[in-house]
Protein backbone atom coordinates (compact mmCIF):
# COMPACT_ATOMS: atom_id res chain seq x y z
CA UNK A 1 0.00 0.00 0.00
CA UNK A 2 1.50 3.52 -0.74
CA UNK A 3 -0.84 6.84 0.66
CA UNK A 4 -0.89 10.29 -1.49
CA UNK A 5 -1.57 12.89 1.33
CA UNK A 6 -3.92 15.72 0.08
CA UNK A 7 -2.29 19.32 0.41
CA UNK A 8 -4.89 20.22 2.93
CA UNK A 9 -2.93 17.58 5.15
CA UNK A 10 0.93 17.96 6.46
CA UNK A 11 3.85 16.42 4.64
CA UNK A 12 4.67 14.58 7.88
CA UNK A 13 1.76 12.23 7.29
CA UNK A 14 3.69 11.01 4.33
CA UNK A 15 6.80 10.96 6.70
CA UNK A 16 4.58 8.78 8.92
CA UNK A 17 3.59 6.67 6.33
CA UNK A 18 7.12 5.91 5.14
CA UNK A 19 8.46 5.06 9.06
CA UNK A 20 5.59 2.46 8.82
CA UNK A 21 6.70 0.93 5.99
CA UNK A 22 4.26 2.63 3.33
CA UNK A 23 7.92 3.35 1.43
CA UNK A 24 6.21 4.96 -1.65
CA UNK A 25 3.94 7.37 0.18
CA UNK A 26 4.44 10.90 -0.74
CA UNK A 27 2.46 14.24 -0.40
CA UNK A 28 0.78 15.99 -3.49
CA UNK A 29 3.53 18.25 -3.42
CA UNK A 30 6.48 15.92 -3.49
CA UNK A 31 4.49 14.57 -7.30
CA UNK A 32 4.15 18.34 -8.19
CA UNK A 33 0.38 18.61 -8.06
CA UNK A 34 0.22 21.44 -5.42
CA UNK A 35 -2.46 23.48 -5.92
CA UNK A 36 -3.46 21.00 -8.61
CA UNK A 37 -7.48 20.28 -8.75
CA UNK A 38 -8.84 17.39 -6.94
CA UNK A 39 -9.54 15.67 -10.42
CA UNK A 40 -6.11 15.76 -10.95
CA UNK A 41 -5.02 14.19 -8.11
CA UNK A 42 -8.08 11.28 -8.26
CA UNK A 43 -6.57 10.59 -11.80
CA UNK A 44 -2.98 10.28 -10.36
CA UNK A 45 -3.73 8.19 -7.50
CA UNK A 46 -5.79 6.00 -10.05
CA UNK A 47 -3.09 5.67 -12.23
CA UNK A 48 -0.21 4.95 -9.94
CA UNK A 49 -2.39 2.78 -7.13
CA UNK A 50 -2.54 5.65 -4.22
CA UNK A 51 -5.15 5.65 -1.58
CA UNK A 52 -6.01 9.32 -1.22
CA UNK A 53 -5.70 10.70 2.28
CA UNK A 54 -8.01 13.70 3.12
CA UNK A 55 -9.88 15.88 4.89
CA UNK A 56 -11.80 17.10 2.08
CA UNK A 57 -14.57 14.30 2.31
CA UNK A 58 -17.45 15.76 0.08
CA UNK A 59 -15.41 16.85 -2.93
CA UNK A 60 -13.11 13.69 -3.18
CA UNK A 61 -16.05 11.07 -2.14
CA UNK A 62 -17.63 12.62 -5.21
CA UNK A 63 -14.57 12.10 -7.19
CA UNK A 64 -14.03 8.57 -6.65
CA UNK A 65 -17.37 7.55 -7.30
CA UNK A 66 -16.89 8.32 -10.97
CA UNK A 67 -14.13 6.12 -10.99
CA UNK A 68 -14.53 2.51 -12.24
CA UNK A 69 -12.07 0.78 -9.57
CA UNK A 70 -9.93 2.85 -7.02
CA UNK A 71 -7.26 2.32 -4.50
CA UNK A 72 -9.18 3.49 -1.42
CA UNK A 73 -9.67 7.20 0.18
CA UNK A 74 -8.92 7.83 3.85
CA UNK A 75 -11.10 10.91 4.71
CA UNK A 76 -9.74 12.38 8.22
CA UNK A 77 -11.39 15.23 10.10
CA UNK A 78 -12.40 16.89 13.42
CA UNK A 79 -14.95 19.78 12.74
CA UNK A 80 -13.67 23.12 13.11
CA UNK A 81 -9.59 22.03 13.99
CA UNK A 82 -7.33 19.91 12.33
CA UNK A 83 -4.07 20.58 14.18
CA UNK A 84 -1.35 18.87 13.29
CA UNK A 85 -1.21 16.37 16.57
CA UNK A 86 -5.15 15.47 15.40
CA UNK A 87 -4.15 14.95 11.97
CA UNK A 88 -1.03 12.39 13.09
CA UNK A 89 -3.47 10.70 15.51
CA UNK A 90 -6.45 10.25 13.47
CA UNK A 91 -3.98 9.08 10.82
CA UNK A 92 -2.01 6.47 12.90
CA UNK A 93 -5.39 5.18 13.85
CA UNK A 94 -6.14 4.34 10.10
CA UNK A 95 -3.20 3.25 9.74
CA UNK A 96 -3.78 0.60 12.56
CA UNK A 97 -7.84 0.04 11.09
CA UNK A 98 -6.27 -0.88 7.94
CA UNK A 99 -4.44 -3.67 8.54
CA UNK A 100 -3.03 -5.91 6.10
CA UNK A 101 -6.70 -5.49 4.24
CA UNK A 102 -6.01 -3.06 1.19
CA UNK A 103 -9.08 -0.40 0.89
CA UNK A 104 -9.62 -1.37 -2.76
CA UNK A 105 -13.45 0.57 -3.85
CA UNK A 106 -13.73 1.61 -0.37
CA UNK A 107 -13.54 4.64 2.47
CA UNK A 108 -12.25 5.49 5.60
CA UNK A 109 -13.62 8.13 7.73
CA UNK A 110 -12.39 8.86 10.85
CA UNK A 111 -13.83 11.70 12.32
CA UNK A 112 -12.90 13.21 16.47
CA UNK A 113 -16.30 14.49 17.39
CA UNK A 114 -16.75 17.98 19.95
CA UNK A 115 -16.58 15.24 22.28
CA UNK A 116 -13.32 14.17 21.55
CA UNK A 117 -14.81 10.59 20.08
CA UNK A 118 -13.19 8.85 17.04
CA UNK A 119 -15.86 7.54 14.91
CA UNK A 120 -14.90 5.27 12.48
CA UNK A 121 -16.56 4.15 9.07
CA UNK A 122 -15.09 1.70 6.81
CA UNK A 123 -17.41 1.09 3.29
CA UNK A 124 -17.77 0.20 -0.09
CA UNK A 125 -17.74 3.58 -2.52
CA UNK A 126 -19.14 3.84 -4.73
CA UNK A 127 -22.40 1.90 -2.90
CA UNK A 128 -23.01 -1.30 -5.18
CA UNK A 129 -26.68 -1.52 -4.28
Amino acid sequence: MKFLIDECLSTQLAEIARSKGFSESIHVNGLDLRSAPDEAIVRRAVMEDYIIVTNNTRDFLRLVKEQDQHPGLICISAPGRINLDIQRRLFLYALDQLGDKEPVNEVIQIVLNRAEEVVFQRYEWPPTS
